[in-house]
């Protein structure tokens, strides 16, 4: 029987652009990530995340940001935040604070978490109440009406004066609507698809090769960039540990954060040539 040998030629290349399930890992010293800036004034509001922290702030005002708007602005407080702590209460204890004229409104939720467990988080205004979840259950509400002011830097895990959170956090979603006490418990065990109605931002955190550093999968693409250049670490990083919810792509076509990188000069388009023996048989017919 006479058999031939061959070689030939495979070509091996590096798939850009699949998505891996991520949440982002904050050391507590200096890192922080920034959308830039964000308007988001007026009386309609959702902010919501996934976190784990790993401490909680020990000095004072014992303060662990989550994310938020918080700048000085002419004597007062440009604000829109979502925190752990503060100066009277245990610094485990989500607060929501909105900033109304010359005054800023806390809502305290009244609720510990715990170290090393992902806990979700949401804050909404309606108009008329603003109301603080955990684990999707309304933990408390205060009655407010009127416009407020956000319009700044957005910032997670640091606000402008540090207050840094060491910890995790995942599927951060920033909405101009008041999402209700249904939408928030049927929507935190799952991911979005980034096309849902009102929403401004969204972290999925799940593309740790993104070309835009971290993808914001909204039609907004307001992206956002790490900083944090001591401590642990010198960037905020993608972190396998992840909260158990269900994983959907994100369905957002993202111009501005999505060509792959050119192919190596004279690669022809690959990232490897490998050559194997191949043995071919003739046909026994």
């Amino acid at each position: 029987m006479k058999k031939t040998l061959l070689l030939f030629s495979l070509c091996l290349f590096t798939f850009w652009g699949m998505a891996q399930n991520f949440s982002m890992d904050f050391d507590g010293t200096d890192d922080r990530v920034s959308a830039g800036i964000l308007n988001l004034s007026g009386t309609q509001l959702t902010i919501e995340t996934w976190v784990k922290a790993d401490q909680f702030q020990a000095a004072f005002p014992f303060i662990s940001t989550i994310g938020g708007i918080e700048e000085p602005v002419g004597g007062s407080t440009n604000a829109a935040m979502l925190r752990f702590g503060d100066e009277t209460i245990p610094n485990s204890q989500p607060q929501f604070f909105l900033q109304f004229g010359a005054g800023t409104q806390k809502l305290n939720s009244g609720v510990q978490v715990p170290l090393n467990t992902w806990t979700h988080i949401a804050a909404t205004y309606d108009g008329s109440q603003m109301r603080i979840y955990v684990n999707g259950v309304l933990s408390n509400s205060i009655a407010r009406t009127g416009s407020f002011t956000a319009n700044g830097t957005f910032m997670l895990a640091s606000s402008y004066t540090g207050r840094f959170l060491n910890g995790r956090l995942d599927e951060f979603r920033i909405w101009t609507v008041a999402r209700t006490a249904a939408e928030i418990m049927s929507g935190m065990n799952t991911e979005l698809t980034g096309n849902e109605a009102g929403l401004v931002a969204y972290f999925k955190f799940d593309d740790d090769n993104a070309f835009c550093d971290v993808a914001d999968c909204s039609p907004n693409e307001n992206h956002a960039d790490r900083s944090g250049p001591l401590g642990t670490n010198n960037l905020p990083q993608f972190n396998l540990d992840v909260p158990a919810i269900t994983d959907v792509a994100c369905g957002v076509t993202l111009q501005d954060c999505s060509a792959p990188p050119p192919p190596p000069p004279g690669g022809g388009g690959c990232d490897d040539d490998v050559w194997a023996p191949l043995i071919v048989y003739p046909s026994q017919d």
